[in-house]
């Protein structure tokens, strides 16, 4: 057993970096430049000593660990990822060990212990499965998903040792008396902790306490007073105003953690609960599908928004879910009752899964309705419902050779096609292009990936190639009509771009114009709703406004939109440009006055401090 206990994490650590190796040296890409590239914040620890605004402060204060200890070489960043996914495959491990030892426990003394081949083999198979299946790969390499990874590290980790202070709680009481130290037990209190850090690392961690309560209730025997089990989860529960008194309430003292509330408000969006849950009911349905046949993945899903329980794939995929919770509570009940280990084992399983998608499923709405790192949490609960129902069908497997020989081999074959297939699923993460072109590759007519990946052209200096997905988006969005003033003025904006770095100004100047008024038809609830880049997609199509009249010598009309610009967000480059300009009209006090305000803003402005420089000599 003492062998076991080095030779599983050690087995699962080689497989997990022999996996993931291919993506260690992974470029950052999308939201990784919002969140980590440009943050500000993650450039000095020093910034998170008096700042602990933010439910998800323990995933920003790992990147900037990971910055101060290498910058922004993404080797780093993808390392760590890594071995939290390590780290939670061996928590997995040690979840279910535990539990089998209690439901071992319990049948003992009722004379029909587990059968030793399920009691050594489950913990393993689930925790394996669980390491190499490819649909975490989007919560391991992309590097921002941290956020899910890590807070399932603390999750499980709270889980895990509340169970070893229950424990050691019941061994004590055994040997004082009535006297119970748990609650100050190390294992306690180190439980909370983690269920803390929990909380300020992702809103997942929300439902932690109603697991920690279930498990409770449905693994330990009724051997303490009821009182003495309320007293114990009291403290689990009252961290749950972490994550709303965080995330909507204006607390932060600095200006990017202010950024940072508002972008995850902003991932919120206006759609009814009541739609956001029917489409819950069809994208459940394609979780589970995808967790039983990982084919087909998208990094990013065109999802259709239910408008009806009657809808013919809404209600059944309803009925379908319906049908599962119910068995649960039925197994559950039943299970109990007989105290049969892999019933309870089982409906416990799906309650995990299901409660813990609840936060992200439910009628909470989101703006993205569906994305595959979602999964990663509640997969721990399908696995281990999925591996106690194939223990359950076969009740007499430690006594038929042939049967036990078809599981080890079932479970071999399953590891090894996910784990290849984790392998191959990891090369799309090379950089934004490879992902964008693999997206338009399994959905040719979807106008925003042709966007997306034109814009990936444009990031790596390839207009020509840019250029004809931009083309071959508006053609197909006058089809198909998908894309909606905003997303339109997204559109020309990045043409516009790519014209120009070509040199066909005139073309860019058209382009530009059609994004500035296609922003003018932006409703004021798509306004509201991506405030922040409808602002940025503003500024930007003024400056670059601004550029191509500078380049064509028309300088009146350069600064106006240059002020346009300095209108929504002041900035030194701006005004650098603007004290440039009237440098060359040789209007040498207004050239001075906006220097000087580009030098207000940032004082290290080495090209505006030489220009005011030789101005004033």
């Amino acid at each position: 057993m003492k062998i076991t206990k080095y030779i599983v994490p050690l087995f699962f650590a080689f497989l997990g970096f022999l996996i993931y190796s291919n993506i260690l040296y992974a470029p950052f890409i999308f939201d990784d430049e919002l969140y980590i590239v440009t943050n500000q914040q993650i450039r000095n620890i020093s910034n998170f000593l008096n700042d602990f605004s933010g439910t998800r402060y323990i995933g920003f204060l790992s990147f900037a660990i990971n910055y101060y200890l290498g910058g922004l070489n993404t080797f780093g960043y993808h390392l760590l990822n890594v071995i939290i996914h390590i780290l939670n495959a061996i928590l997995v491990y040690v979840l279910i060990q535990l539990t089998l030892d209690i439901l071992g426990e319990r049948q003992k003394a009722m004379g029909e212990g587990l059968k030793p081949f399920a009691f050594s083999l489950l913990p393993f198979a689930c925790s394996l499965i669980f390491l190499v299946h490819p649909i975490q790969t989007q919560a391991v390499s992309y590097i921002i998903q941290r956020f899910a990874s890590l807070a399932t590290l603390f999750y499980l980790l709270a889980l895990v040792l509340y169970i070893k202070a229950r424990l050691k709680g019941t061994e004590a009481k055994r040997l004082r008396g009535r006297f119970n130290l748990f609650p100050f037990s190390p294992f306690y209190l180190l439980s909370l902790f983690s269920a803390i850090l929990a909380m300020k690392t992702k809103e997942i961690s929300f439902t932690l306490p109603f697991m920690i309560a279930l498990y409770e209730f449905t693994f330990f025997k009724n051997n303490i007073s009821r009182i003495r089990r309320f007293l114990y989860l009291v403290p689990y529960f009252l961290t749950l105003p972490i994550i709303p008194l965080t995330l909507f309430i204006p607390v932060s003292n600095t200006a990017y953690g202010e950024f940072i509330r508002q972008l995850q408000t902003e991932e919120l969006t206006n759609l009814s609960k009541y739609k956001y849950l029917l489409t819950q009911f069809n994208v459940i349905v394609t979780y589970i599908r995808l967790l039983f046949l990982p084919v087909n993945q998208h990094f990013e899903y065109d999802y259709q928004i239910s408008n009806s329980i009657f809808e013919p794939a809404t209600f059944l995929s309803f009925l379908f879910l319906l049908s599962i919770f119910g068995f649960a509570v039925y197994l559950y009940i039943r299970s109990r009752k007989t105290n049969n280990a892999r019933g309870i084992l089982a409906s416990f399983g799906i309650f995990w899964f299901f409660i813990t998608l609840s936060v992200e499923s439910s009628i909470i709405p989101i703006k993205d309705v569906i994305f595959e790192h979602r999964l990663y949490l509640p997969s721990v609960g399908f696995i281990l419902s999925i591996a106690a129902f194939y223990y359950y069908l076969f009740g007499h497997i430690g006594k038929n050779k042939t049967i036990r020989l078809i599981l080890v081999l079932f479970i071999i074959t399953a590891a090894l096609s996910f784990s290849i297939a984790a392998y191959k699923r990891n090369i799309i993460y090379k950089d934004s292009v490879t992902i964008l072109y693999n997206e338009v590759s399994l959905a040719p007519n979807r106008p925003a990936l042709h966007n997306n990946l034109g814009a990936a052209y444009m990031e790596r200096n390839m207009p020509d190639e840019a250029i004809r997905e931009f083309e071959k988006t508006i053609g197909l969005n006058a089809r198909l009509n998908k894309l909606g003033p905003f997303g339109l003025a997204l559109l020309y904006k990045n043409l516009g771009v790519a014209y120009e770095s070509k040199g066909l100004l005139d073309n860019a100047e058209k382009t530009y114009k059609i994004s500035s008024e296609f922003l003018e038809y932006v409703s004021e609830e798509v306004k509201n709703t991506n405030f922040l880049k409808f602002i940025d997609a503003e500024i930007q199509v003024h400056t670059n406004l601004g550029g191509i009249y500078y380049k064509k010598r028309l300088l009146d009309k350069a600064v106006e939109e240059y002020k346009e610009a300095i209108k929504l967000a002041p900035s030194a480059i701006l005004y650098n440009y603007l004290g440039n300009i009237y440098r060359e009209k040789e209007m040498v006090g207004m050239a001075i006055i906006y220097y000087e305000k580009a030098l207000k803003i940032d004082a290290g402005f080495r090209e505006a401090r030489e220009s005011l420089d030789r101005l004033t000599k």
